[in-house]
Formats: structure tokens, C-alpha cells, sequence
């Protein structure tokens, strides 16, 4: 038990001090002294992210620039896995800051970790995967990623991010984001979530920043794409490193008269950007 100041003088002074006047004057004398003392106290707490108050989350997200995944330390439990164990392990994340690999760990971590798949591909069909149980395989130089008609040389810093979420089959849904509901145009109107997911503008919002704090130098994000797939589903896989879909019609939802579906239906795609197109830049919306 912690013993206070303005409890504790009762065994340290003769009587005449601990009664009547004297109590009132050292209780207010050691209720000052107990406030500076744990005005301390906090300060040395407020700096390690184990022991520090939820409300200083925002501050190491700012000064250590690990951003807090979408599900973790929402509560008032602080546990020393997930956030607060990446906040404490910054500087091993900041030597490798600008590798693929480590900027795909932050994206992961932000989607909510195990159970997650995420991949980039650039431009020349350099493919890098992290898979939903943490496996990282790579296969270089493939020349297999044809999103647009816009040539490689010189365009070849630009990539793109493939998430897949993770599945549930009871009740069927997708997390950390799922399909959104049937439209009727309320729910996408008052900015409750984006178009193609449940997802909140601020976690895209989010979400693009990791990817542009972490990228390697020189490169430029192009679409993050959020992939509804079914690991062994009978819907094949559209962005497979061996076997992607994309025919270089990407860029663009639809094309021809009559008006038909160049992407596939089973993702949303957000634009990360400037992005790229035949028809020259689309700032993100």
C-alpha cells in the first residue's frame, strides 16, 4: 500500500502537531506534496507506453510514428501485446523504414494483424506478400502487372497495395472492413463510411498515410485495393503474383458502349495517388 504525505506526518510528529490545528495545517501541507509527488510520478509513467494513460496514444503516434490498428487499445485495458509491443519495439520498425517489406508489416498491423494478407506489386511487376500468418515470400521482375496503358519507363515508382481481410464464415462477413450494405443512398451520403467497404473516411484517410510514411524512397502509391477473397473459394484470384487479372483497362471502372466493368467486383479500390492514368492525373478524392 502506498503510504501519502498528508496521512503519513501522524507518524512522524509529536502529538501536539497531529491534532486539532496542526492536523489541518500539515494535511494541507502534505496534500501539496502529494500532488507534486504523483505530478512526477505520471510524467515518468506518460512516457512508457505500458504504463501511460490512453489519452497519450495520440502523442506516441505522433512522435514515434506507429499508428494505432483500427481495432487496438480502444478500451481502457492496456496490454502489453499489440500496440503498446509496437510502440516499445519503435526504433527496430524505424531502421527499416522504406523497405516493402516493412512497410507492408505497418499496414498489416493497422488492418488488425493475424489473419490479414497484404502484398504490394509495382510497376515492373515486383511482387511482395505477407501472408495472413506472417510467411513473406517475394518474386521479382515479373513485367505481369498491366493496370494501365501508361508505359513503365518512365513511370516505374509507382505501386499498389493488395489487402485481404480477414474472413468469417459465421455469419459471413470481413474484417476489419466488410461489404457495405445494399445502397439506398443515406449511408453514402452522410459519410458514415466509403464507397465499396464499411470503412470510416478517417481509417482511409489513415490508412494512406502509413503506406506514404512508409514507402521506399522514390516510389509513389498508387490504388490500395481491398480484396473480398475467400482463401480455397471457388472465386479465383484476381491478383495472384503468378496470374493477375489486370489487362491494362484498370485504371478506369468501365469503358465501352454499352458501359461494362473493367475491374473486379469482389474489391474497392481507393486512390492513393496523384494517380496515374492514360488521360494524365487524378488527385485522390
Amino acid at each position: 500500500m502506498t503510504r501519502r504525505f498528508r496521512t503519513g506526518f501522524k507518524l512522524r510528529l509529536p502529538r501536539w502537531l497531529r491534532d486539532g490545528q496542526g492536523e489541518a495545517l500539515w494535511y494541507s501541507i502534505g496534500a501539496i506534496i502529494d500532488a507534486a509527488a504523483q505530478r512526477m510520478l505520471d510524467g515518468h509513467r506518460v512516457r512508457l507506453p505500458g504504463l501511460a494513460p490512453l489519452d497519450a496514444y495520440p502523442f506516441f503516434e505522433q512522435d514515434r510514428r506507429i499508428r494505432r490498428g483500427i481495432n487496438e487499445a480502444r478500451g481502457t485495458s492496456k496490454p502489453r501485446t499489440g500496440y503498446v509491443g509496437r510502440l516499445i519495439g519503435w526504433l527496430d520498425a524505424a531502421r527499416v523504414r522504406g523497405n516493402a517489406f516493412a512497410m507492408l508489416e505497418q499496414v498489416r498491423s493497422y488492418m488488425g494483424g493475424d489473419g490479414i494478407r497484404v502484398r504490394s506489386v509495382d510497376a515492373s511487376g515486383n511482387w511482395y506478400t505477407i501472408d495472413r500468418d506472417g510467411t513473406k515470400s517475394y518474386k521479382l521482375g515479373t513485367s505481369n502487372w498491366h493496370w494501365d496503358g501508361v508505359p513503365n519507363p518512365p513511370n516505374w515508382a509507382r505501386f499498389w497495395i493488395i489487402i485481404y481481410p480477414r474472413y468469417l464464415p459465421e455469419p459471413d462477413t470481413f474484417e476489419p472492413w466488410d461489404r457495405p450494405p445494399p445502397f439506398d443512398g443515406s449511408w453514402f451520403f452522410d459519410g458514415s463510411f466509403v464507397w465499396g467497404s464499411t470503412a470510416k473516411p478517417e481509417e482511409v484517410d489513415t490508412l494512406r498515410k502509413i503506406v506514404e510514411d512508409e514507402k521506399p524512397a522514390g516510389r509513389r502509391q498508387e490504388w490500395i485495393i481491398y480484396y473480398y477473397h475467400v482463401d480455397g473459394g471457388p472465386d479465383p484470384d484476381a491478383f495472384d503474383p503468378d496470374n493477375p487479372a489486370p489487362d491494362g483497362t484498370w485504371w478506369a471502372y468501365g469503358s465501352g458502349d454499352p458501359h461494362d466493368l473493367n475491374r473486379a467486383i469482389d474489391a474497392a479500390y481507393i486512390k492513393a495517388g496523384p494517380v496515374v492514368t492514360p488521360y494524365g492525373a487524378m488527385e485522390p478524392s
